[in-house]
């Protein structure tokens, strides 16, 4: 079987996050406990030193929808890699 590009791409990523596990925190915001047949609108954050994760459920009309975002604050907008 071939190599999976993705797994290799990912690989040093992944590497530098598990490093900073200690350091990497889990925020929640809203309901920990829902009604069978509903829906909960709760917000949470995963940040570490090199990773920013939140889920953000939006409850407007004429629907719901979900703002996700993933990023490295260390490099927003490529900024390390133009500083190179």
């Amino acid at each position: 079987m071939g190599r999976n590009p993705e797994r290799q791409s990912a690989a040093p990523r992944l590497a530098e996050i598990s490093k900073e596990l200690d350091d990497t925190w889990f925020a929640w915001s809203g309901p920990v406990i829902g009604e069978a047949g509903t829906n909960i609108t709760a917000y949470y954050r995963i940040q570490g030193p090199h990773l920013v994760i939140e889920y953000a459920p939006q409850r407007d009309e004429p629907g719901n929808h979900v703002h996700t975002m993933y990023r490295d604050p260390t490099n927003d907008y490529g900024s390390a890699l133009l500083k190179q």
